[in-house]
């Protein structure tokens, strides 16, 4: 009698604690939904203390099985990544919860700044010829800005070309610098775009980054006629509608 009664009670017990677990399945990806193996996964029960540990497979995935319900926190870090903090994991009884996690590439930024600090010259002077090489670029950019329509559409020699466009462009300073920032707002668009995109996935970034630059080179140069338009043509010369 005091067998059968040990062995009910064995059995009650194995039984409870079946029926008061369930499994955690945690599925560790990158930014571009790619499988992360060999990542460090430590849950944590958050009423108790306990801690259990488990490496991801090639697929990913972390198993905690079986585990007692309650509510978990989940540390998960892999070579070259941040380490990630989960919280307000819950469990409930015979439940198998998927919890997917996306870890971010570790940051550089600290041997960055010691880098460009201990080559601080360096640097400096990079800048300096940086900006030198653009001011130097500045007066050859607004020779070429109209010498080609010059030349092609009313047979101006090169040279002549080349002066002209360059003073055109002097003489519509402000003109030029309302232009430059237009497109330069219109390249923040497109840049916020395609960072919107990525929030979504690498691919949707590419093809929306891929669409917006297509239609701002077209109107880019679309718009580069109506720039030799205003700087050349008298009123009297457009068509009608275009005065």
């Amino acid at each position: 009698m005091k067998r059968l009664s040990l062995l009910l009670l064995l059995l009650s017990t194995a039984a409870y604690s079946q029926t008061d677990s369930g499994s955690i399945r945690i599925l560790v990806t990158d930014s571009s939904s790619s499988a992360v193996s060999a990542a460090k996964v430590t849950l944590t029960n958050s009423a108790t203390g306990v801690v259990t540990v488990r490496d991801t497979g090639d697929e990913g995935y972390a198993v905690f099985s079986p585990i007692v319900r309650g509510a978990y926190t989940a540390d998960v870090s892999a070579s070259g990544f941040q380490t990630t903090k989960v919280t307000g994991i819950t469990l409930d009884v015979d439940e198998r919860k998927l919890v997917r996690v996306t870890v971010q590439v570790a940051s550089v930024s600290e041997s960055v700044e010691v880098s460009a600090a201990a080559d601080i010259v360096q640097s400096d002077e990079f800048r300096l010829r940086v900006m030198l090489t653009m001011v130097a670029y500045m007066p050859l950019s607004l020779a070429f800005w109209h010498a080609p329509a010059l030349v092609h559409w009313h047979g101006v020699p090169a040279g002549k070309s080349l002066f002209f466009s360059f003073v055109a462009c002097i003489r519509n300073l402000r003109a030029f610098a309302a232009y430059g920032i237009g497109w330069a707002a219109i390249a923040v668009v497109v840049m916020a775009a395609t960072a919107i995109g990525a929030a979504v996935s690498p691919w949707f970034a590419a093809v929306v980054f891929g669409a917006t630059s297509t239609i701002a080179t077209i109107a880019f140069y679309i718009s580069l006629y109506f720039t030799f338009r205003d700087s050349f043509l008298e009123a009297e010369d457009l068509p009608g509608d275009a005065r």
